[in-house]
């Protein structure tokens, strides 16, 4: 087997056991000019591609962090007051759910109370929760975070440092191991 591919990358135009006449044709038809392919026995495209491959797990590896902050931001669920609902997770919603919670906690060790906390669900006006139902809040997100978090640090990264092949790289996505969040956006 041999392979067209665009000149110095691993981007296979004709992976075959073409004449090279033919393979040249085949990138011909699909765009290129002849001084931007090159045909590679089976030996230097593997070695090409050895050569690349810690540079496309570094790739995947950002891809992967990048889509592990997007779910965070998306926001999460809760039924903290009795209601299922979706709640923004910028980081500004971040530092303030964790402030108000450790408010409260901060109270409840110095004897004091504090009845409610007002805030607010994704599209919604604010309005008051309990303590108890604002710390299930707060912990429903820090737990929505901390999966997130896991998934992509202990289940995909390493498995994308454990690669071998690109095809092994490129098998592996953010949504492939749907068993490592509870709850989606």
């Amino acid at each position: 087997m041999r392979y067209c591919v665009k000149k110095d990358t691993i981007i296979v135009i004709d992976g075959s056991d073409n004449l090279d006449e033919l393979m040249l044709e085949n990138a011909i038809g699909s765009g290129f000019k002849i001084e931007e392919v090159e045909i590679l026995k089976e030996e230097e495209y593997q070695a090409r591609i050895n050569q690349n491959i810690d540079l496309i797990k570094k790739e995947k590896i950002n891809e992967l962090n990048q889509k592990c902050n997007q779910a965070i931001i998306n926001g999460f669920y809760s039924d903290a007051d009795g209601t299922k609902k979706l709640y923004d997770f910028e980081l500004e919603n971040q530092v303030n759910l964790s402030t108000k919670a450790y408010q409260l906690q901060i109270a409840k060790l110095a004897g004091q109370s504090i009845e409610s906390v007002s805030y607010y669900a994704k599209g919604e006006t604010c309005h008051d929760y309990t303590a108890e139902q604002f710390l299930k809040l707060a912990q429903d997100g820090e737990t929505w975070k901390t999966t997130n978090i896991v998934k992509y640090k202990d289940v995909l990264k390493p498995k994308v440092e454990a690669c071998t092949t690109v095809k092994e790289v490129d098998a592996i996505t953010w949504e492939s191991d749907v068993n490592a969040t509870q709850q989606t956006v």
